[in-house]
C-alpha cells in the first residue's frame, strides 16, 4: 500500500474533505477490491444448482431409488420435478432471469429436501448421522444464500434480461 498506487492516492484525497467521505471511499475501494472474487465464488455456487440438477437425470436411477428409499411417494417423477427445479434455479440466477423465480425454486427444492432427505435426527449409525447432519445444514445455508440474491437490485448490471 506504497503512496505510488492510485487507490491509496484517492482514499487520501477523499480524507481530505472529512471523515465520512473517508469512510465511504474506504468502502467503495473495498468493494471494488472484493467484486470479482464474490462474482467467482457465487457464479460456482450457481453453477453447482445446475450440475446437481443435470446430476439428477444421469444418474435416474440412482437418485430416484435413493428417493424411494427417504419414502418419497412418486419418487421418479418428484426425482424429475426437482432436477428441473435447480436446472430453473440456477440457469435463472446465474443469467438473471427471473430472479425472485429462480430463488423461490432453489428454496422450494433445498429446505423440504434438507428436512425429508437429510433428517439426520432419525439416523443411528453416528458416521452417518454427521454426513446427514452436514447435507441438512448445506441446504439450509444454501436456501439463505439464495435469498440473499434477492437483495441485489434488478435487472442486475450482467444479466442477460
Amino acid at each position: 500500500t506504497g503512496t505510488q498506487y492510485a487507490p491509496v492516492q484517492d482514499l487520501a484525497l477523499a480524507s481530505k474533505t472529512g471523515h465520512a467521505t473517508n469512510i465511504i471511499a474506504g468502502l467503495a475501494l473495498s468493494m471494488r477490491s472484493t467484486f470479482w472474487p464474490i462474482i467467482l465464488i457465487s457464479s460456482a455456487v450457481i453453477i453447482s444448482f445446475v450440475l446437481a440438477g443435470l446430476n439428477h437425470f444421469a444418474k435416474f436411477g440412482m437418485t430416484s431409488g435413493y428417493a424411494a428409499s427417504k419414502g418419497i411417494p412418486m419418487p421418479k417423477a418428484a426425482v424429475a420435478l426437482t432436477g428441473l427445479m435447480l436446472v430453473f434455479g440456477g440457469v435463472g440466477m446465474l443469467g438473471g432471469v427471473f430472479v425472485p423465480w429462480a430463488v423461490l425454486s432453489l428454496c422450494l427444492f433445498l429446505i423440504p429436501v434438507g428436512f425429508k432427505m437429510h433428517d439426520f435426527w432419525n439416523v443411528q449409525d453416528p458416521q452417518q448421522k454427521m454426513i446427514q447432519m452436514l447435507f441438512f445444514l448445506r441446504n439450509i445455508a444454501l436456501s439463505g444464500a439464495s435469498l440473499m440474491m434477492l437483495m441485489i437490485p434488478q435487472p442486475w448490471p450482467m444479466s442477460f434480461w
